[in-house]
């Protein structure tokens, strides 16, 4: 069944390609910042899955297509945490807002963050996963954002004194 919610866990991919398109340019942050993440949570899953099991790990009862073009069938026996699309979708926000906003404004804040919300919501009623488990995205994507802005600016700055 096709539903906004699809839709919104779709653009996901979006990310992925404007990745690409700043990698282009020499801008790496976004690339390898989304394969370290896609990484470190695949790495999570599977540890949550194959060596503790804690219930609000796993995908609520009954999920169903949560892979990343809504497909993969009944997947609620696996492990949801962290989500992936949240992850994703954090990282990419966060590190363009530490990377091309002028000031920190709450107002700018918000706003990017308007597609966090969005996933967030796509992927509860899809429901794919828990609360928990988008947070944890959301917590992985912010943390992998602010830790590659930090060295971007660094190397940047190692290079403009050379």
């Amino acid at each position: 069944m096709i539903n906004i919610s699809n839709y919104i866990s779709l653009s996901v991919l979006i990310f992925n390609y404007y990745a690409i398109f700043e990698a282009l340019f020499g801008n790496l942050e976004f690339v390898l910042g989304i394969q370290f993440i896609l990484y470190v949570e695949h790495f999570i899953k599977d540890f949550t899955q194959n060596y503790i099991y804690i219930n609000i790990l796993k995908r609520p009862d009954g999920a169903y297509d949560c892979g990343l073009f809504n497909d993969g069938g009944l997947v609620d026996h696996k492990s949801g945490f962290p989500s992936g699309h949240m992850s994703v979708t954090s990282f990419f926000t966060h590190l363009y807002y530490f990377k091309y906003s002028e000031k920190i404004c709450w107002k700018s804040y918000f706003f990017y963050n308007s597609l966090n919300l969005f996933m967030a919501y796509a992927r509860y009623s899809k429901k794919c996963h828990n609360i928990f488990q988008i947070l944890g995205g959301y917590l992985l994507g912010y943390l992998i954002a602010y830790k590659f802005n930090y060295i971007s600016k660094l190397f940047n700055s190692r290079r403009i004194e050379n």
